[in-house]
């Protein structure tokens, strides 16, 4: 009887030590596999990305000394979307795989069932969510903090470095300006020259010419956009097409000149800096929709693990990249889904609750139904081969 209950015992362990070196096994294909996508994609959007900035560097509208600065603190902001995404293929190519490698018929001969399995991918999830949940909720509005700070910062020193008595140029805008010191008693600039080619539409082949002169001015920046404008008293304005008769003379006591308008990087970073303690208490819709939406973003990793196991399922004939591109359409169309639903309830359009979740629940019963639609099929088949004939 002893030894009969020490080989019980001795099975026991090792089945416990089999599961344990299959779940390592499992969890780091997919750790692997999920950081080696996410390095991808991310050199992918972040090359990207850093056109654009390059672009808006040509452009005046963008300091090149805050160019890293900005790529650094932009970087969790990236990993919020791209780390579900990479988990989303590593499952379909690991479990793909044994699948193609006919392993996972020998892991069910041995007894390791499919809830197992999912099971460790679902664990897998579970970390994916709690990093996206770090990252969203903290500190990527750290990152946006930052990122506003530098576009503050590059718009007091864009000013600052106006030197009156001199001319100044803006190559990317065609922009010249001259400003001359203010009198003693007054603050700001005295007499004001602003000589500007630029064209309306990107096909207009000649330019249009805007000449300004005014006795005196001073610049104030709008703290909602961070655009800058230059206000001049007392002037003429003077605009027409380069080489044409339709110049126009305009007289004018005050006027504002829009001296550089924010990069879509500050408005966009200015309302993801908001802290989600503010996000919490605040009253307003789009502070409503973007809490929302932090929140959602928790839950994609579980959500698509329901999906993709089911989906990882192929015949050892297709190979392991079968039903990689379908996956991936339906997982933008996820986020699709989520950023409409987002806007509809920024605009007043579909009320916070059900909201964004109804999108979830929605991915959640196609999950669920990947998931046990083929047993209640096999059993809904088998009850009806079993059923006896009805007797004539």
């Amino acid at each position: 009887m002893f030894s009969r209950y020490s080989a019980a015992d001795s099975g026991a362990k090792s089945s416990q030590y089999s599961t344990l070196i299959l779940s390592r096994y499992i969890l780091k294909q997919l750790c692997a596999t999920t950081l080696g996508v996410a390095a991808v994609l991310l050199l992918i959007i972040m090359s990207s990305r850093f056109s654009i900035y390059l672009a808006d560097a040509a452009a005046g509208k963008l300091a090149a000394d805050i160019l890293f600065p900005v790529m650094a603190y932009r970087f969790p902001g990236f990993l919020e979307l791209i780390l579900p995404l990479s988990f989303f293929i590593a499952l379909l190519m690991v479990y793909g795989r044994l699948y193609t490698d006919n392993e996972m018929a020998v892991l069910n001969a041995c007894g390791i069932s499919p809830h197992k399995l999912f099971g460790l991918a679902f664990s897998g999830a579970c970390v994916v969510a709690l990093i996206v949940g770090l990252i969203t909720l903290f500190i990527s509005p750290w990152g946006a903090q930052h990122v506003e700070q530098l576009f503050q910062q590059q718009s007091e020193q864009s000013i600052d470095t106006l030197t009156p008595g001199q001319f100044h140029q803006q190559k990317g805008r065609g922009l010249v300006i001259y400003l001359e010191p203010a009198n003693e008693q007054g603050k700001g600039f005295g007499k004001i020259f602003i000589s500007q080619h630029e064209r309306i539409e990107p096909t207009q082949a000649v330019p249009r010419s805007t000449v300004i002169t005014a006795q005196s001015g001073n610049f104030f920046t709008d703290t909602l956009t961070n655009t800058r404008y230059l206000t001049m008293h007392n002037g003429y304005q003077l605009q027409g097409t380069l080489g044409q008769l339709d110049y126009r003379v305009t007289q004018f006591e005050k006027l504002s000149h829009k001296f550089s308008e924010a990069s879509p990087e500050f408005i966009s970073s200015k309302r993801d800096a908001l802290s989600t303690r503010y996000l919490f208490e605040s009253r307003d819709l789009k502070d409503t929709a973007l809490l929302h939406w932090r929140l959602s973003l928790l839950l994609i990793a579980p959500i698509i693990c329901l999906i993709a196991f089911p989906l990882s399922k192929i015949n050892p004939r297709q190979g392991r990249f079968a039903r990689i591109l379908p996956a991936i359409v339906l997982y933008l169309s996820y986020l699709v889904l989520l950023s409409s639903a987002r806007s509809a309830v920024e605009k007043g359009e579909l009320p916070p609750y059900p909201g964004i979740w109804s999108v979830h629940i929605l991915f959640i019963m196609i999950g669920l139904s990947l998931y046990f639609g083929p047993a209640i099929k096999r059993q809904l088949t088998s009850g009806r081969r079993s059923s006896p004939l009805p007797l004539n």
